[in-house]
C-alpha cells in the first residue's frame, strides 16, 4: 500500500497521554461506582417501565471500557514482545493487530447484540467471500462501524481497511491499533480537502484477495434533521438537478464523491459491495438507548456486487452510477420502514 502521511508524533503523543490515562481511569472509578449506578438505573427503569433501558446501558459501558481497557492492554503487550522487533509493515504483526480489532468489533456485537436482544438478519452474505472488494455502507449509528469486521472478517477471514472520522482517535484501541494497520482517519475540517481525498485513495492501492476498504459515502451519520438542514442550505440553489437529486434521498443522506470515486479510480479492477441495513437506527443517539427503542429489534442487511467491468469510467457517469446504486439503499430502508409501521 502507497505510504500515507501520518500525523507528526508529538501531536499523536500529546493526545494519548491524555486519552489512555482516562481509559483507565473510568474503569477504576466506573468499576467502583457499578452497584451505585445499577441501583439508580433500576429505580429508573421501574418508574419509566422501559424494559431496564436504562440499566442495559450502564451494562453495556462497563462492558465496553473492560473491553478497551483488555484490548488496549493486549495492544501494549504485542508492542513490547513484537512491535519493538519487527519493522512496522511486517506482515506476521499486521495480522495480529488485523485479528486485536476484529477480536474488539467482535465482542461489543456479539455481548450488545445478546444485551439487548437483538436479531441479525443479512441477506447476500456471500458477497463478502472473495476480495478484493471496496465497502460502500449506510451510516446511522456508532455500532454499524461494529458489522463489516463481524461478517467480512469473521466469516471469510478479510482484513478491512477503514475510512474513519479523525474524531475517533479519542478512543484509545482506535488510536493505537488503528494507526498500526492500514486506515485512515479523515480530518473532516481539513482546509485542504484534497490532500484528505487523496489520502483515502492511497487505501485502495496493492489490495490483495482477502483485503477490503470500508468507507460511508455519506460521510456522517443520517438523521432526518440533517436531511432538512442540507434541503434547506440548497433550497435557493439556482440548480434544480442538485435540489431534485438532494430530495429523492428521503432514508439517507445523497453520498459524498469525492472518497468513493478517488477510490474506484484508485482500484479500477475491484468490485464494488454496498451494504444496505435497517434497525441500528433506532440507537443512533444515547437518549434512544435509555429509552429502550432498540430492544428486541430485528437488525437486517442487505448486500449486493458491482463487477468492476460494470462501473463506468467517466467522472459524471461514475457519480450517476453511485447515485443509483445509494438509491437502491434508500428503497431498502424505506421499504423495512414502512413493513415495520404496518398494523
Amino acid at each position: 500500500m502507497q505510504k500515507i502521511e501520518q500525523e507528526p508524533w508529538q501531536k499523536r503523543w500529546k493526545r494519548r497521554l491524555t486519552s489512555i490515562p482516562i481509559l483507565f481511569a473510568l474503569l477504576i472509578v466506573y468499576t467502583t461506582l457499578l452497584p451505585l449506578i445499577l441501583c439508580f438505573t433500576m429505580l429508573f427503569d421501574i418508574l419509566k417501565t422501559n424494559r431496564l433501558a436504562a440499566t442495559r446501558c450502564a451494562i453495556m459501558l462497563f462492558f465496553y471500557i473492560g473491553l478497551s481497557n483488555y484490548c488496549l492492554s493486549v495492544s501494549i503487550a504485542l508492542w513490547v514482545f513484537f512491535g519493538v522487533w519487527l519493522p512496522a509493515n511486517n506482515s506476521f504483526y499486521l495480522k495480529l493487530n488485523f485479528k486485536l480489532q476484529w477480536f474488539w468489533a467482535r465482542m461489543l456485537l456479539v455481548f450488545g447484540f445478546s444485551l439487548y436482544g437483538l436479531k441479525l438478519k443479512v441477506e447476500g452474505l456471500e458477497e463478502l467471500a472473495q476480495g478484493p472488494y471496496l465497502l460502500f455502507m449506510r451510516h446511522s449509528s456508532l455500532a454499524d462501524a461494529l458489522l463489516p469486521a463481524n461478517l467480512a472478517s469473521k466469516n471469510y477471514g478479510t482484513l478491512l481497511r477503514y475510512v474513519l472520522k479523525k474524531e475517533m482517535l479519542w478512543e484509545p484501541c482506535f488510536d493505537v491499533v488503528g494507526n498500526r494497520i492500514p486506515n485512515y482517519f479523515v480530518n473532516r475540517s481539513a482546509e485542504d480537502n484534497q490532500v484528505e481525498i487523496e489520502n483515502v485513495g492511497k487505501l485502495a492501492t496493492d489490495l490483495s484477495a482477502h483485503e477490503g476498504v470500508v468507507i460511508y459515502p455519506e460521510g456522517t451519520r443520517f438523521s432526518h434533521k440533517k436531511r432538512n438542514t442540507l434541503i434547506e442550505k440548497y433550497s435557493g440553489d439556482a440548480n434544480p438537478a442538485l435540489q431534485e437529486r438532494l430530495r429523492r434521498y428521503t432514508h439517507v443522506l445523497p453520498p459524498r464523491f469525492g472518497g468513493p470515486m478517488v477510490l474506484l479510480k484508485t482500484a479500477q479492477h475491484v468490485d464494488v459491495v454496498f451494504m444496505a441495513h435497517y434497525g441500528l437506527d433506532k440507537a443512533t443517539h444515547f437518549s434512544d438507548l435509555l429509552a429502550g427503542r432498540i430492544i428486541g429489534s430485528d437488525i437486517s442487511i442487505r448486500l449486493w456486487r458491482v463487477r468492476a467491468q460494470d462501473i463506468p469510467d467517466e467522472d459524471e457517469a461514475i457519480k450517476s452510477w453511485i447515485d443509483d446504486q445509494w438509491l437502491k439503499v434508500n428503497s431498502f430502508i424505506a421499504q423495512k420502514e414502512a413493513s415495520t409501521q404496518e398494523p
